[in-house]
């Protein structure tokens, strides 16, 4: 349980299409052709990043102890025509890794960034091999998008109700062992012949026969 990483999802010709007219109707915006889409997409798989595998190896890693499964998606399109490097929870939350290929960016990744959450989806940068960041990042994901998870894992189990047993008499009825109070006044009963039964009903001692 813990982290899978998606790499190898196909981008769906009928889907891709469909989400590029919603995108420019709405949107107004230039997206990438669905070849190029996927030969991008390939082409970021197989580049492997350092920054990006120091930041898969600490997801990995702090969130192996969950028994949920959160599944990763890597190199994620979004608005058809960027790529996140990570998405999680179903589209709801993108991580991207700034490593020095971003430098000299930050007007374009604001402008990206500002796009994305538009369309709802929240964006975290952490700069790359910065760990401090990095757990910032991932106490963020527990507060806002594993509460639930965090609070059944930190739910005590309580200890389950197990039923006294009680000893059966050879006649098939429950045996409860009586008081001294009540076998002194069960004797004094038999001894004036009163009607045990209703003696014991009365004064709400358990009944049973052989008294």
């Amino acid at each position: 349980m813990g982290i899978r990483l998606a790499e190898t999802y196909k981008i769906r010709s009928r889907d891709w299409k469909f989400q590029e007219r919603k995108i420019k109707k709405k949107w107004n915006l230039k997206t990438l052709d669905l070849r190029s889409a996927r030969k991008l997409r390939n082409k970021l798989n197989q580049s492997r990043f350092r920054s990006e595998v120091w930041f898969e190896e600490l997801l990995v890693k702090h969130f192996s102890y969950y028994k949920r499964v959160i599944v990763v998606k890597k190199n994620f399109p979004v608005l058809n025509k960027y790529f996140v490097d990570f998405m999680l929870f179903e589209g709801k939350l993108a991580i991207e890794i700034d490593g020095s290929s971003h430098i000299g960016k930050e007007d374009y990744d604001k402008k990206r960034d500002n796009l994305i959450r538009k369309k709802r989806i929240e964006i975290i940068r952490i700069p790359a091999f910065d760990e401090k960041a990095a757990i910032d990042c991932f106490k963020f994901i527990e507060k806002h998008y594993l509460n639930i998870c965090v609070e059944e894992e930190k739910k005590p189990e309580l200890p389950k109700f197990q039923q006294p047993s009680i000893p059966k008499t050879f006649a098939g009825t429950f045996s409860i062992p009586l008081t001294a109070k009540q076998a002194l006044a069960i004797k004094s009963w038999k001894k004036a012949g009163l009607d045990l039964k209703k003696m014991c009903a009365m004064f709400k001692i358990p009944w049973r026969e052989g008294l």
